[in-house]
């Protein structure tokens, strides 16, 4: 190969690397870019799922509350018939009791009249 040629190839070798070098650079600035890309969406992402998670906790509160607050009202409703229930026994006792008395002071007069 003559000087000319020798030259010629080495000057294409350095365009070829210098080429390649840029290619490589251009590479990781992509690929810099794009990593830079996806923490951005992974951040979106997450920040969606925390507010879709407070949203569901908020919701899922809400039931408890509601079913907490049912189950409330059931258990005073069923107090209340209890109190019913204990106030007219109680209340039927009195009138048994009352009867009684009357009876025994009834029946005492009798018998002191009587004699």
């Amino acid at each position: 190969m003559n000087p000319t040629d020798i030259q010629k190839t080495l000057e294409k070798i350095i365009e070829i690397d210098v080429a390649a070098v840029k290619v490589e650079q251009e590479i990781a600035a992509i690929k810099i870019e794009k990593e830079k890309e996806l923490k951005k969406d992974s951040r979106e992402l997450d920040l969606q799922m925390m507010k879709r998670a407070r949203k569901l906790g908020k919701i899922e509160r809400e039931l408890i509350l509601s079913e907490a607050k049912s189950e409330i009202q059931r258990l005073e409703l069923a107090g209340e018939d209890t109190c019913q229930q204990m106030q007219r026994v109680s209340d039927h006792h009195v009138e048994e009791l009352v009867d009684q008395v009357f009876q025994e002071l009834i029946g005492q007069q009798l018998k002191s009249g009587m004699k």
